[in-house]
């Protein structure tokens, strides 16, 4: 796989600014890369294939949106987003979506952490 990461030009905010809509994006894609170099030539079986099916299959599409499925839940965007977060350290696309927000609360207090003031290593 190549060294490319396609983004929308239709994302708000710069790459490099932590919270912005395209620098979630890029974490995520980020970790697709990860994977990539991980799994090699099993890349495209592995995690395109199905990322792909996930995405474009109309079916897929209907389904995630009649049972509020997340598009980050299936494991190959659930994994990119792991991967993503660690080697960035900044929170990709979707992940309160795939993350119990009622389980992030202070120590002691049993307040609510709001995703803005959570962040790895953070609570």
């Amino acid at each position: 796989m190549g060294m490319f990461i396609f983004l929308s030009e239709n994302l708000k905010g710069e790459a490099t600014e932590e919270g912005s809509e395209l620098n979630q994006v890029a974490v995520h894609e980020y970790g697709h890369t990860f994977q990539s170099m991980i799994l090699g030539p099993l890349y495209l079986p592995a995690i395109s294939a199905p990322s792909g099916l996930w995405c474009m299959v109309p079916g897929f599409e209907k389904m995630r949106k009649n049972r509020k499925i997340s598009y980050y839940k299936l494991y190959t965007e659930r994994w990119a987003n792991h991967l993503g977060r660690i080697v960035t350290n900044h929170l990709p696309c979707g992940y309160w979506e795939t993350h119990s927000f009622d389980k992030r609360r202070k120590p002691g207090t049993g307040q609510k952490v709001p995703p803005e003031q959570f962040r790895k290593g953070k609570e």
